[in-house]
This record gives structure tokens, sequence and C-alpha cells, in this order.
């Protein structure tokens, strides 16, 4: 389990997203500097001990209205060589000293783990407090998918508003290679179901073959936008006592790969 620190980043986690976001092809507030406050969040081991790693769920004021981002991110005690594209800053914390912040979707540590939190092998953890489950966060597949796990990843590129992962698996013990799944994070959340879960689900269980399979998804819960959340501690980042909140359906959505 990954220790918490109580202590500060400086430049912090938001000042980081903040100088990043806008450089990404998800970020709808074009011409705007993002205003952004924390909604939710939560984290995961790896289980080598040696990378942070943290889905930050932040909502974006510069507009008429709050827009709600996911932002995975993964912290590194030195340059990961590969990455240097997903870099979104350098920051001094307090305890563990620098750090290099990438972009979770492109870290094979993140994915990893990310596919563990998907088929069930491990929990969602507390962005705040060390060794406590996030119980609202939680991954679904239709059958028992705990034998999977991941080989390597590659990101889809050219996409605007979210960002697809292609996994390649293996079964364990036995190493069978398995068909590889897409895996789809959406940058931009709202509340509720997702119909590109509830409609893709529906029409490949009743065995359409036009869409993919639905492999699963993971449902999660951040503080309503419109409301309240902490500030950004520069170690957890997660809402404190949020006076309402609203449940996504599916923050990710996986799926066979067509053909698979």
């Amino acid at each position: 389990m990954a220790e918490i620190h109580d202590t500060t980043m400086e430049p912090s986690r938001l000042e980081l997203l903040a100088a990043w976001m806008p450089r990404q092809r998800w970020f709808a507030g074009k011409g705007r500097a993002p205003q952004l406050r924390v909604v939710g969040g939560y984290r995961l081991d790896d289980p080598a001990g040696e990378v942070g790693v943290h889905v930050v769920i932040v909502a974006d004021d510069s507009g008429s209205a709050p827009v709600v981002y996911q932002v995975p991110l993964t912290y590194r005690d030195s340059e990961a060589p590969g990455l240097g594209r997903a870099l979104v800053g350098t920051t001094q914390h307090g305890v563990l000293g620098e750090r290099w912040v990438y972009d979770g979707a492109h870290d094979p540590v993140f994915a990893a783990t990310f596919l563990d939190l998907l088929t069930g092998r491990t929990a969602a953890q507390d962005p705040s407090v060390s060794d406590t489950p996030q119980p609202r966060v939680a991954g679904h597949t239709p059958g028992d998918a705990s034998h999977l796990r991941l080989v390597e990843h590659t990101v889809l590129a050219g996409e605007q508003s979210n960002t697809s992962l292609i996994c390649s698996l293996v079964s364990e013990p036995s190493g069978v290679v398995m068909p590889a799944i897409m895996v789809k994070l959406f940058r931009v959340l709202a509340a509720g179901d997702n119909p590109d879960v509830v409609v893709a689900g529906t029409l490949s269980g009743a065995g359409s073959p036009y869409v993919p399979a639905v492999f699963g998804h993971v449902s999660g819960v951040w503080s309503d936008p419109a409301g309240t959340s902490s500030d950004d501690d520069g170690d957890g980042g997660a809402p404190s006592s949020p006076a309402t909140s609203r449940s996504r359906r599916s923050s990710w959505r996986a799926s066979r790969t067509p053909g698979a």
C-alpha cells in the first residue's frame, strides 16, 4: 500500500494541470485559462511500490458552467524513458523530493493497475488516507476476469475528446495470450449512466455483430461540481465531506477489439 504524506508540492498538482490541460485536444475550454478544483479521485497501488498512481477528477470553473475532467496521473522519482511526450511537469514533493508527473494513460504502470481494478485483482484506494479503500470506485465485468494481466499497451493517436488504450493480455497462470481489448478513457465526465456503455452493452449483450463485445467498465462517484469541495492539499486532492454526490455509470469502458 502506498503511504500518503501530509505535505506540500511545489508547484501544486492543480498548478501543473492548469498549465498542461489547455494543450490537450480533449480540453473543452479553448482560449481560457483553467480555474480548477478537485471534486474526486482515487489511487491505485503499484505492486512494485515505485510509481504513484492517482486518478484526479477536477472541475474547471473558467466557463459559464463547470466542466468535469478525469486525469490519471503517475508520479516517478526520475524521468521515465519513452514517456517524454506524456510529461505533465515536475514538482518538488515535501517528503519525496523531485517528482516527474505523467499523463497516466501513456504509463504502463497506470495501464496495468487500472486493468487490475477493472478485473477485480485490486481495489481503488482513498486518495488522501493511507491503506484505506475507496469503495465508491469499482470495476465491473460480466464474468470472472481476475486471471487476466496486462502485457503491454499502446495509446491511439488523434482522438479529440477521449483517450483509447489498446491492451494486450495474457491469462495467468497459464500464460495463454488472450484477445486484446480497447479501453476508452472518458476525459470529460457527466453525471448519470454513460450512453456509450449502456447502448454498446445492450447491443453486444443481444448478440449484435455490429458493435464490439463490451468487456467491462469502471464506475465512480464525485462531488457535484455545482457544490463545493476541498482545496488541493498538495498530496491527496480528495474532496472532504461533499454536500452532494453524483455517480457516473462508467468513466472507462473496455471492449474487445474488432476482429479479436
